[in-house]
């Protein structure tokens, strides 16, 4: 391990992009200098680069090696289908890279390589030379797979389900994607967080794809044997009077109701892993501002129980009941039925395990899917569906949701 101090932020970031190019298997978490909500982020940046394994597939397997070795491990976990077993894309990085917040050191980590090995990487990383290039972005046209029609259609069907009684709340999603091709991936990646800045940024690359994501939501942080989950529900537009704007969002009966309703789902989630007593909502309703958007963001924390293990985690909590709803296992039938794209990516999570089993994920959203064999990029987006809901004010929402997302082909 070596520690090197540093003045500038931002041109270190940009010689650790940099860095990121000269390898096929890349995971770079970036919070961008925000702190999330109540102040739960350690990290500024943390990253893993170059593939010593990728985890088997396997979810026994998976879980098995997590169990069994102390290496850091990085990637993500896909959206899982009810009675589907767990997807993982993580890889045990040959070097990581950790920037605390407030701290000016950057820490390089031998993750299992060689020492010669080791030195040979840090003297290439060093040695690199960060220019700013001009960067033109080639236009894009999105095919919507779902249309307006069918999209307004399929939540009137909805609504009609939670009339019923089948479930109370569904977060529903459409997809769109466009034929793509460029060697200047990354480029995509760093405009993207540049125009709209969020705390669970993360650039994630292998030999298949490129994950350009810019989420502004956690899904899960284990730190010891305190668990914290942050859900967002609850969104309307940024506007110039935004403390008003904000205000409205927290004091709205309909926003109130999807956050509190994903709260209790979470809670009743955390229950089956965490001591009696121990589950607590550190901050319900906060309101936190983003480009173009505000949110409501809630903050529940919980005490593992003795034991606990880390599949036991996953299965009570994967996948978000934020990109579900509620109740989780019905919605998800309903979810399967209702949405004419297959989530894969979206929806699923993006982070990293440290050697003595903390970790931290984000929720896989406002995301840019790069498929390298098939020359395609797309994008998905979603909203929570209630009774309360109005279909076109819901499908405004969406593409408001990914405004920011497609500022980066213009």
């Amino acid at each position: 391990m070596q520690n090197r101090l540093f003045d500038n932020l931002l041109d270190l970031k940009q010689q650790i992009y940099a860095f990121s190019e000269l390898f096929e298997t890349v995971c770079i978490c970036d919070s961008n200098g925000m702190m999330a909500a109540s102040n739960e982020n350690k990290f500024e940046l943390i990253a893993g680069f170059g593939c010593l394994m990728d985890l088997p597939k396997n979810e026994f397997l998976f879980f098995e090696y997590l169990k069994k070795n102390k290496h850091w491990v990085f990637g993500n976990i896909e959206y899982q289908n009810p009675n589907e077993t767990i997807k993982n894309g993580m890889f045990v990085p040959e070097i990581v890279l950790e920037i605390k917040h407030n701290e000016q050191r950057l820490k390089i980590i031998n993750n299992g390589i060689s020492e010669q090995l080791f030195a040979e990487k840090i003297a290439l990383f060093n040695s690199l030379k960060t220019e700013t290039e001009a960067f033109y972005p080639q236009k894009i046209q999105f095919k919507a797979a779902t249309s307006k029609a069918e999209y307004i259609d399929n939540v009137n069907e909805i609504k009609q389900k939670i009339k019923d009684g089948v479930f109370y709340e569904i977060n529903y999603c459409m997809g769109f994607d466009a034929p793509f091709e460029t060697p200047k991936i990354l480029n995509y990646y760093l405009k993207l967080i540049k125009n709209s800045p969020a705390p669970f940024a993360a650039f994630y690359k292998n030999k298949a794809q490129h994950l350009l994501c810019n989420s502004p939501e956690r899904f899960l942080k284990k730190e010891n044997d305190r668990l914290v989950s942050q859900p967002i529900k609850g969104t309307n537009k940024v506007a110039k009077n935004n403390l008003v704007q904000m205000e409205a969002l927290k004091n709205s009966p309909k926003e109130q109701a999807e956050n509190v309703m994903i709260v209790d789902l979470v809670r009743n989630d955390l229950a089956r892993v965490c001591k009696t007593g121990t589950i607590s909502v550190k901050e319900l309703f906060g309101v936190y501002a983003f480009k173009n958007l505000n949110h409501l963001i809630s903050t529940i924390v919980g005490e593992l129980k003795n034991e606990t293990s880390t599949p036991e985690i996953f299965n009570a909590l994967f996948p978000m009941g934020s990109m579900t709803g509620a109740p989780k296992t019905e919605v998800m039938k309903n979810i399967r039925q209702l949405e004419n794209i297959n989530r894969t990516f979206y929806s699923g999570c993006i982070g990293y395990f440290c050697p003595e089993g903390n970790f931290d994920f984000n929720v896989v959203i406002r995301t840019l899917e790069y498929n390298h064999r098939q020359k395609t990029m797309n994008y998905k987006v979603g909203s929570a569906i209630t009774f309360d809901s109005d279909a076109e004010q819901e499908y405004e929402e969406c593409l408001l949701k990914a405004k920011n997302v497609l500022a980066v082909f213009a």
